[in-house]
């Protein structure tokens, strides 16, 4: 073989080489570059899947405070119906035809006062549930970000603020009207031996007009009360 067939073969023998090398070159960089791109893929998906997670537990949260606000307020108005329900007996115990009898009237005042005494424990388990309500929504905005707290804990107080400011006032004007309804109870109680009743207008009578009077005033007392409230719900009302 001559000098120049094997200078050829060994230039044939190197491109080889190099062609076999630049191949198992080629395909460990494919391979690298496979790895990276699956690597980021995971990382996408991984990144994508706390997202999802993040968002449902944002979610879930923003639903749980949604749910304690609803369970609230319907907590706090079904309190406010069955004390509506428990006073209902209280303007009844004035009507002429509860007092036909003397004992009668000793009766009614008797069972009022206690009546009043059971609506005024109400009143305070109504306003007790606003205390208990600030711990459970005060837990809740703590599993809020800081930054969201601020916001939440502002719609909290603003329901919070509008619903203890109605149910304090309108109790403090309850409280006034069935003490005027105790103090004609009362009356009729004191007097249950001047009175009569006239069936046929359905009316207390006395035969001393002082007592008629007093009466009287007694009974207006409870009208202007009530009329002073209602005008004031009417007012809170318009404002909403």
């Amino acid at each position: 073989m001559n000098i120049k067939a094997w200078n050829a073969l060994l230039v044939l023998a190197l491109l080889i080489v190099l062609a076999g090398g630049g191949y198992i070159l080629y395909e460990d960089n494919k391979r690298k570059q496979a790895e990276i791109e699956q690597a980021e893929a995971e990382e996408r998906a991984a990144a994508e899947e706390a997202a999802r997670i993040e968002a449902e537990k944002e979610a879930l949260k923003k639903q749980a405070m949604e749910d304690f606000l609803n369970d609230f307020l319907k907590d706090i108005h079904g309190k406010m119906r069955e004390y509506q329900k428990a006073r209902k007996v209280i303007e009844d115990l004035d009507n002429p035809s509860n007092l036909t009898k003397k004992e009668y009237a000793t009766e009614n005042a008797k069972f009022a006062e206690q009546t009043i005494m059971d609506l005024e424990l109400q009143m305070g388990e109504v306003m007790l549930s606003f205390e208990q309500a600030d711990q459970e929504a005060e837990e809740l905005i703590s599993t809020f970000d800081e930054e969201e707290r601020p916001v939440i804990r502002a719609k909290w107080e603003e329901v919070h603020s509008k619903y203890a400011d109605e149910f304090t006032q309108f109790f403090e004007m309850d409280q006034d009207i069935l003490r005027a309804n105790l103090k004609l109870l009362q009356f009729y109680s004191d007097h249950n031996e001047e009175l009569f009743v006239n069936l046929n207008t359905n009316r207390v009578m006395f035969e001393s007009d002082e007592l008629t009077q007093e009466e009287q005033q007694l009974k207006n007392e409870i009208k202007e009360l009530k009329a002073l409230r209602k005008e004031i719900l009417v007012e809170q009302q318009k404002a909403e």
